[in-house]
């Protein structure tokens, strides 16, 4: 994706650009439980274009930048100085679900496929409601 996309958090407090996109990965992980789906960035080419994130450390070689306000999940910043996409020893993950057009990222690869919730691939089996009107259980067909 060589296009500039835009995105943000809920409330609109903290706004970002991606100025490209390397790959797209659905993440099994953990942390990512069931899943989560991330847009790679080289460290390069993602900003923050206003609002200032807070951050929690996942790992000794990363953290999440989040919404402080909302509690969205902007970002994984990584910290390998050798990692393909790393420009200045960061690199990033954006949340796709952030994205201003989730659409136009479909994952392109899955990861971490050994931790991957079994029932999730029954997911298209179950019924479906627009909105959030759940029927009854007992009334569902």
């Amino acid at each position: 994706m060589e296009q500039t996309i835009h995105g943000g958090c809920r409330c609109g407090a903290i706004r970002y650009a991606v100025e490209e996109v390397f790959d797209v990965i659905c993440c099994y992980c953990t942390y990512c439980r069931p899943l989560m789906v991330w847009a790679a960035v080289r460290g390069d080419a993602f900003r923050i274009t206003s609002g200032k994130p807070r951050t929690f450390e996942t790992s000794k070689t990363g953290e999440n930048h989040f919404c402080g306000n909302c509690g969205s999940c902007i970002c994984w910043e990584g910290h390998h100085p050798s990692h393909l996409l790393a420009r200045e020893g960061r690199y990033y993950s954006v949340n796709v679900a952030t994205l201003d057009d989730p659409e136009s990222c479909p994952p392109q690869i899955q990861q971490f496929i050994e931790r991957k919730l079994r029932w999730l691939n029954t997911l298209d089996d179950l019924p479906e409601v627009v909105g959030s009107a759940l029927p009854h259980p007992d009334k569902r067909k």
